[in-house]
């Protein structure tokens, strides 16, 4: 089984982040990301919608792009 690394681009700064960078699933990403935008000012709807929503959802909301790699990102 190939090993790989993912990493979220912000489309809106044209940079990797470091949000969820080198997890070894599209779930531990998935929840960094969570966690990163819960840290904005969200109503109890908002946050539940968050929480909810795919990973692709949420990617395509906010601007990011999943970027994937067999060898870990540097940034």
């Amino acid at each position: 089984m190939k090993k790989y690394y993912y990493a979220l681009f912000d489309n809106q700064n044209n940079r990797t982040t470091s949000i969820g960078i080198n997890k070894a699933s599209k779930d531990a990403v998935k929840n960094r990301l969570i966690d990163f935008l819960l840290l904005g000012n969200f109503s109890e709807e908002g946050e539940n919608s968050i929480k909810t929503n795919t990973l692709s959802e949420l990617l395509n909301y906010y601007e990011f792009a999943l970027l994937k790699s067999r060898v870990p990102f540097k940034i």
